[in-house]
């Protein structure tokens, strides 16, 4: 289970959850990995897509005991953890703009990019 952009680390479980049954977090079901005949037991994951770069994530895990069509009984869970995936290309700098203020300069301006996708340091 995991929620949106978290750029907080002050998430609980039922951020995002109303009265109707509406949630904010992504669920996905993943079986547990078949017993293995050896003694070795493969470790349960899962590769999470479509995420944005350079944006933190809330992330638990939680256990699923038994479910009817009617309900569902969770187990254990574990505490939320926080991670930010990795920076990637900027887009492209905003609205530039130059104007010449002598004969031998010129000014240059620009808004940030709207999606700086990590910590820009240089414009170059």
């Amino acid at each position: 289970t995991w929620g949106g952009a978290s750029p907080f680390r002050n998430v609980t479980e039922f951020d995002g959850q109303d009265v109707c049954g509406s949630n904010s977090w992504t669920v996905v079901d993943i079986e547990p990995p078949s017993r293995a005949s050896d003694t070795k037991t493969k470790e349960p994951g899962y590769l999470m897509r479509g995420l944005k770069a350079w944006t933190q994530y809330a992330i638990f895990v939680k256990t699923l005991v038994t479910h009817t069509d009617e309900q569902k009984i969770y187990g254990a869970k574990s505490e939320i953890i926080y991670i930010r995936t990795n920076a990637s290309v900027p887009s492209v700098p905003q609205d530039p703009f130059s104007v010449s203020n002598s004969s031998s300069q010129i000014i240059l301006k620009w808004k940030p990019p709207s999606h700086p996708n990590g910590n820009i340091t240089h414009y170059m």
